[in-house]
């Protein structure tokens, strides 16, 4: 399970300020990266307990901490969007990484100009902007204590060397600056961070972007998913974006409805039936994760898989019902065999918003509003809240996550109050746990809510089909 080159695990105590040592241990694994002057660190945060963490995950945890910039991968400033983050790019024979850097991490696909032959593996995200690097840690944590909720990519703590950042920074700047303007955001976030790095300790909020030696930034390492999409089903435009998805989103409004999905949906597997349930349970996921996490800049960064989902009838859980299952490619025989339809799947990839911001899930009524939830995300809900005091749990977070004791307060506070609305509405029956899939397309009658906790937790190996770093 673990990775047995560059590796150094240390113990020490957990220091008390919120910057990052790098010689403490802080999880599962503690890995020294020969990197510019410093050595650089990865960290893959302590798993929470009695969560099945997926094989990919794991893999893909070590993929991330084994990158190395000018190594075996080439680094490149983001541009697109609004946050300067540092991408990281796989990069194919015959071509070299320093090509690849001086050509802006962009080589075009002579089949296809607007293709680049270099593939994204990873994004490299700080605390700066709207952007908190606790905040997308975080998130891939509680997906998987949530049984995969929102499919979040794995992500691991990382530190950049600082004079190496700095250059990424500048070339942002001037690239930014050339392509979109002065005036544009990307632009204008990207001359910030510069300001930040080179101010070093004398920057205000020097202790969420520095290690103690102020020799490296630190930030959250995230998986890039392939052939991810813009979920444009989920984003419904207006002043107040979360009253507009609330009010006005089409398959939102059957998740308020408080008729059983069975009449809401038809029963018949067909593509319209499974992607409204999967767009049902994506919304509510959405809304319960959002909430507990403090998420301020949800809607319009909603992103989806498009693959083939079929009921393997070989398959039979212990619930007796067979398996919903998805797969990314299937050949013409395998559908038309499979009786396989294509749908939309919700990543939540764009998580940097949150934790220390202001809860627009909340402020928004989404998860009163919500009369429908997959039951695991709801076992999830609860077992997460009957463990959310424990002192393993509270320094993983603390430790591997570098969530301050406010920050941690905070999630704890949204998680009590989202575990008791669901737990009084699901005995209350004013909300239905039926949005799972092998349930709505059995063809058998639904089942009664179980809304007090089953122990122990069931172990869901976590669906990240698509989602993977290496080959």
């Amino acid at each position: 399970r673990h990775m047995k080159t560059l590796v150094l695990v240390l113990f020490a105590p957990l220091a008390a300020q919120a910057t990052l040592t790098p010689s403490i241990n802080r999880g599962e694994q503690l890995i020294t990266i020969a990197h510019g002057r410093s050595l650089e660190i990865c960290v893959i945060p302590t798993h929470l307990p009695l969560i099945e963490y997926s094989k990919k995950d794991l893999k893909n945890e070590q993929g991330l901490c084994a990158l190395q910039a000018g190594v075996n991968a080439a680094i490149c400033p983001k541009l697109a969007s609004t946050n300067p983050g540092v991408e990281w790019f796989e990069v194919p024979a015959p071509y070299n990484i320093d090509q690849a850097q001086r050509a802006g991490c962009f080589i075009a696909n002579p089949k296809d100009r607007k293709d680049n032959l270099l593939k994204k593996l990873a994004k490299y995200k700080n605390s700066t902007s709207c952007s908190y690097t606790p905040s997308i840690l975080g998130y891939y944590h509680v997906s998987r204590i949530l049984n995969g909720a929102g499919r979040v990519p794995p992500a691991v703590l990382r530190t950049l060397d600082l004079d190496s950042h700095k250059e990424i920074a500048r070339l942002g700047v001037a690239e930014a600056t050339r392509r979109s303007g002065s005036a544009a955001i990307i632009t204008q976030t990207w001359s910030s961070l510069l300001r930040f790095l080179n101010a070093g300790a004398s920057y205000s909020k020097r202790d969420v972007l520095f290690t103690d030696n102020f020799d490296q930034s630190y930030g959250a390492l995230t998986l890039n998913p392939r052939s991810e999409v813009k979920h444009s089903a989920m984003f419904n435009p207006g002043a107040d974006r979360t009253a507009a998805f609330r009010d006005g989103n089409a398959v939102f409004q059957l998740v308020k409805s408080s008729r059983p999905v069975a009449q809401l949906v038809g029963t018949q597997f067909n593509a319209v039936n499974v992607q409204t349930v999967q767009q049902m349970k994506d919304s509510a996921d959405m809304a319960i994760m959002d909430t507990i996490l403090s998420q301020e800049d949800r809607m319009g960064n909603i992103h989806a898989t498009v693959e083939y989902a079929f009921i393997d009838r070989t398959d039979i859980g212990s619930d007796g019902l067979a398996k919903v299952k998805f797969e990314s490619k299937l050949s013409a025989d395998e559908i038309a065999s499979l009786r396989a339809v294509q749908v939309k799947r919700m990543i939540m990839k764009d998580n940097d918003c949150g934790v220390n911001r202001t809860n627009k899930a909340l402020k928004g009524g989404l998860l009163n509003a919500l009369a429908h939830v997959d039951p695991k995300t709801y076992q999830g809900v609860l077992y997460f809240d009957s463990i959310a005091d424990n002192a393993d749990v509270v320094k993983a977070f603390r430790s591997g996550m570098m969530f301050t004791a406010t920050d941690y307060q905070t999630m704890r506070s949204n998680l009590k109050m989202v575990a008791n609305t669901l737990r009084a509405k699901c005995a209350s029956g004013a909300i239905k746990l039926d949005l799972d899939l092998d349930a709505a397309f059995s063809g058998q009658p639904a089942k009664a809510n179980q809304c007090q906790l089953i122990a122990p937790q069931p172990k869901i190996d976590i669906d990240v089909a698509s989602l993977e770093v290496g080959r």
